[in-house]
């Protein structure tokens, strides 16, 4: 009673006294007032009928589109029967075309450090990131997400720490969530500046008695399952009462301690809180992640304001798809009337309709059958105007998608040149080419997020194996979280500011995206401009296939290698010092006078004849600019973009 009367009195000092309470639980960890975790659940319950509502026309719009992809045009348009129902598939080779691009320019990212002398752990956090990808088997997921991105207007990702990976030892994980089962807060553009998002699913009943045997008994039922539809990837025929809604909500808080938000999470199920990030000792007052951030990022197609999803290529051309299929179906019917000739019968004509219908008899007889009593009908053919707007709407939808010919693939008939063809479909991919910018720079998001987690958990010793072109393929790399943690060098030593201090705060960095593999027609362009060089004696055979790009170009690379390795001979094997003049004569040519340098000329085993020290230089200046010009190129033309 005296502890009532003291919170009567000053509710706020009764307020602060739950926040810091830190009494222990029969289970080991802290707990919060339960007055105060049953408000929490209300308001939780409050927000999610409140966002869902919010974002109800959204869902009806992926299942109307879905719809279209399954190229079930008309399964909401009243017809009568027997109408044929035509569905030209304009939409499904405009998603699916878009797509193949998407893919063509598959991202690769890349860790950039804000200060100098981080480089070597920038690169080192570019492999363990391509490292943590692969793992995931990314570029599944991304072929996947991207086209329920084309098809829906938005997708979402997941950007979180996997205590479960691993046989407990955990790692980053990052995976797509249905956006259907997603919610933000209305009227926010960038779920960032949201003060909540949830993410929710349907469990059996079994789930929860199975994982929260405690907490099962106390579940009531919140009738949600009744209200949320169904959709095809869910057993229609499951049992509304036997499922429950499982939510899982993150929010911000401001830390007074820490002068700046964090963010929280919460799982709730049937009126009960299941976890709590808040009643964990170690994150009750940090937050679940140190970058303050949701682990979340809503990539739209085409943004809306003031949401953050955007319009599918289905929700811009689905009415010109519906006209199209609408004058389909009038050219249809009027073709499969004029096919059918009917008999028209006067009743003067005595001649029975079976036997008139029967084109077994071969001879009729009757009275009546002169003039019109008996004649032929057929259906008048329309008029050539709507044959032709139909093959208007139909070009009109290519040329507004920028899906042509080129593009589509069919500008090859009269077009041979790798670089011809690249040009034409360079000049009518400009759509294409600011969608994939436009994902590069959600995917520098995600892959930022990744770093931050790395920065974060990755508190031991690990092993990462370089792949590709990254470093040299093979080599191990050993990755200590205290030199990104604390800025110490690969010896353990802390690196020191200008001012004889040791440097504690964390690294800072930033993300670049490029794509990892060039369309083909890219790829056989710069190895036509490569053989150019080639031939005008710019580039030589190292050099050359360096520059140039097919399957099996690094064990191209290793034969001519070996083959271009020079002999040992009686004064050591020749290298670049030796190219340069600066080699170590063999024994008993000390005394030897030096020969006169010739004009340099090339031979075919990559050496030089009477070489000139400084030519050779400038040549190799002039080569290594030519190389970053063709560099800056290509990344231009792979819309590489940095956060």
């Amino acid at each position: 009673m005296a502890g009532s009367k003291k919170r009567g009195k000053n509710p706020k000092a009764a307020e602060i006294q739950e926040e810091n309470q830190d009494s222990r639980v029969m289970d080991g960890g802290p707990t919060v007032d339960q007055t105060r975790r049953d408000r929490f659940v209300e308001e939780s319950y409050g927000l999610f009928k409140r966002y869902y509502a919010g974002t109800r026309e959204f869902r009806e719009q992926c299942r109307r589109n879905e719809e279209y992809w399954k190229a079930n045009h008309w399964y909401d348009k009243r017809t009568k029967p027997g109408d044929p129902k035509p569905t030209t598939p304009m939409i499904f080779s405009m998603v699916d075309n878009l797509h193949s691009d998407i893919m063509d320019h598959y991202p690769e990212p890349q860790i950039l450090p804000v200060e100098p002398g981080d480089d070597d752990l920038a690169e080192e956090l570019s492999v363990i990131v391509n490292s943590v990808l692969d793992r995931r088997n990314f570029r599944k997921l991304y072929r996947a997400e991207t086209r329920r991105c084309l098809k829906r207007g938005a997708s979402c990702w997941q950007v979180v720490w996997d205590n479960d990976i691993y046989a407990g030892i955990g790692d980053v994980n990052v995976l797509p969530w249905d956006i259907r089962y997603f919610l933000w807060e209305p009227g926010v553009e960038d779920i960032q500046d949201g003060e909540s998002v949830i993410k929710f699913s349907f469990k059996k009943r079994r789930y929860f008695k199975e994982r929260y045997p405690d907490l099962y008994p106390k579940m009531r039922a919140d009738g949600w399952r009744s209200q949320i539809e169904r959709y095809n990837t869910e057993d229609p025929n499951s049992d509304d009462n036997d499922e429950v809604l499982l939510m899982e909500r993150w929010y911000k808080r401001y830390c007074p301690q820490l002068k700046r938000s964090v963010v929280h999470v919460a799982r709730i199920a049937g009126y009960q809180l299941l976890f709590w990030s808040e009643d964990n000792e170690d994150t009750r007052i940090s937050g679940v992640y140190e970058d303050g951030l949701f682990p979340f990022v809503v990539m739209p197609l085409y943004p809306l304001d003031d949401t953050p999803i955007g319009l599918s290529i289905i929700d811009i051309f689905r009415d010109n798809q519906d006209y199209i299929d609408k004058l389909d179906q009038i050219v249809l019917k009027n073709a499969l009337m004029a096919g059918k000739l009917r008999l028209l019968k006067s009743p003067s004509c005595s001649i029975p309709l079976e036997k008139l219908a029967d084109w077994g008899e071969e001879t009729l007889e009757g009275q009546g059958i002169g003039g019109d009593n008996i004649r032929w009908f057929q259906a008048a053919p329309l008029p050539p105007m709507v044959q032709q707007h139909l093959l208007f709407k139909i070009q009109m939808m290519k040329e507004e998608s920028g899906q042509n010919q080129f593009n589509r693939g069919e500008g090859g008939r009269g077009v041979t040149a790798a670089s011809a063809i690249m040009a034409l479909q360079e000049a009518g991919s400009k759509r294409s080419r600011n969608m994939i910018s436009h994902f590069y720079d959600y995917f520098s998001e995600m892959v930022w997020l990744m770093a931050s987690r790395v920065r974060q958990f990755y508190d031991e010793g690990r092993v990462f194996r370089v792949r590709g072109d990254q470093r040299e393929k093979g080599e191990i790399i050993r990755y200590q979280a205290e030199r990104m943690r604390y800025r110490v060098d690969r010896l353990g030593r802390r690196r020191m500011g200008e001012n004889g201090t040791p440097l504690a705060r964390r690294m800072e960095f930033d993300v670049k995206v490029r794509a990892q593999k060039q369309s083909p027609y890219q790829s056989m362009y710069l190895n036509e401009l490569a053989m150019q060089l080639r031939g005008a004696g710019v580039l030589d055979e190292m050099e050359l296939l360096d520059m140039m790009s097919f399957e099996g170009k690094d064990k191209v690379k290793k034969m001519v290698e070996d083959r271009m390795q020079p002999p040992e001979t009686a004064g050591g094997p020749a290298g670049l010092m030796g190219l340069l003049g600066g080699g170590i004569p063999a024994p008993g040519m000390q005394g030897m006078p030096p020969q006169t340098q010739g004009p340099m000329t090339p031979t075919t085993d990559g050496q030089t004849e009477g070489r000139d020290p400084a030519e050779l230089k400038a040549m190799l200046a002039r080569v290594q600019r030519m190389k970053e010009m063709i560099k800056e190129k290509n990344s231009k033309d792979t819309g590489g973009e940095t956060q």
